[in-house]
Formats: structure tokens, sequence, C-alpha cells
């Protein structure tokens, strides 16, 4: 038996379902190739100026809730068309903070990735793909990401801020 559906059996459940879909891709996507807008994002956070590192790649380099960090952009080609950036804050090791302190907090957590620098410093960092784009409300909610994994390794390793 063939079915054969009408246009007005089609229509409400059709339509509806079509107008959400047509909302959703009609929302503003940010990539990494606009860093300013990523700068004024990072603002509602925090202090936030834009840079550019040694190679001529976008920098941002601000706080958040008093801690020093900075967003490097990735995949950039001859200085623009950036498609990731990646959180990256550091601090200072009193002598507390151990591999095995490292290590227990990578094990137990998805994001934020924690190592000890050549001067046995902790580092965090956080990556965001951000080829094709994201909407405006995603991007906020990894800087929250990010304001709460600086609060908890600040918090559970105990490291020294980082001198200016």
């Amino acid at each position: 038996m063939r079915l054969i559906l009408s246009p007005a059996k089609l229509s409400a459940p059709f339509l509806a379902a079509l107008a959400m879909v047509s909302a959703s891709h009609a929302q503003t996507l940010i990539d990494a190739t606009d860093p300013a807008t990523i700068m004024e994002i990072a603002r509602g956070f925090g202090s936030a100026v834009l840079e550019r590192d040694e190679d001529g790649d976008p920098m941002i380099t601000g706080r958040i809730d008093g801690v020093r960090y900075a967003i490097v952009f990735y995949g950039c080609t001859e200085a623009a068309n950036c498609t990731a950036i990646q959180f990256l804050a550091a601090w200072t090791n009193p002598g507390n903070v151990t591999l095995e302190a490292i290590n227990a907090w990578n094990l137990n957590r998805a994001f934020g990735r924690g190592y000890l620098d050549e001067q046995n410093d902790p580092i965090l960092d956080y990556v965001i793909n951000l080829d094709g784009g994201v909407t405006i409300r995603n991007l906020d909610d990894s800087f929250e990401w990010w304001r709460a994994i600086v609060a908890e390794f600040a918090e559970e390793l105990d490291p020294e801020p980082h001198p200016e």
C-alpha cells in the first residue's frame, strides 16, 4: 500500500519543524576569524586586550576573577583566518604543585588540561575548536567554563599568582 501524504496533513507539524530549523540556522555564528568579537565577549568576564603574538597571530590577554590569562589563536593563515582558540593561565609553583597533583587533576577532569612547564610552574589550558563557527551563547558558555576551571584549578592546587 502506498502512503500518500497531502500538503494539508503535513503542513502544521512540518512547517513548525521547518521554522525551528530555519531559526536555529539564522543565529549569528562566531569563529576564530573574528578576534575583536571574541575580545568583546572576553570583556564581559573581566579585562581583555587584543594584541599580536610573536608570529603576528591574534592574541587576547586579560583577567578573569583576578587571574591573568591569554587566548591564543591557532590554525591561522598569514595571521588571519584562524580555526581554534586556546585559553592559557600560568601560576608560579611555590613547591606544592607536583606532577602527581597535575596528573590527578587531568585524570578527574574533562575540561582544562594542566601541566608543569620547564620551570616547574603550573599551566592550565582549554582548547576550543571554532572552525565553522559557534553561537554567541556557546562561546559565552565556554568562557563560563573557563572561569570555573580556573577557579577550581587555583583552589585545588593552590599555586601562587604569576608575577606581572
